[in-house]
């Protein structure tokens, strides 16, 4: 299957487009979060966009921030997987904006 046709939902929405959705597919992103759980689950939600390449984390990197202070509520597995879908989603905005 062709990467056109496999994100053709995505191109058609109109924060994506044709262009944003081509930037997704030549983007090269690293992971920025910090656990291992974090980390599998940004992972998952930049490659399920279409982010061309995806990088483990640089040694030393910090995380993104400005995480909603509502996560310390959630149980630490929970708090886990809302911050890697978080940083995913931060990282596929910055894509995105830049496109744009």
């Amino acid at each position: 299957m062709n990467a056109e046709y496999k994100y053709i939902r995505q191109a058609r929405l109109p924060g994506v487009g044709e262009r944003g959705q081509r930037a997704l597919l030549a983007a090269r992103r690293s992971l920025s979060s910090e656990g291992d759980l974090e980390r599998e689950v940004e992972a998952r939600y930049l490659r399920g966009a279409g982010v061309g390449l995806v990088e483990a984390a640089r040694p030393g990197r910090a995380p993104v921030p400005g995480a909603p202070a509502a996560l310390t509520a959630l149980s630490p597995g929970a708090r886990e997987v809302a911050l890697g879908a978080f940083a995913a989603l931060a990282q596929i905005q910055d894509i995105l904006t830049d496109s744009g």
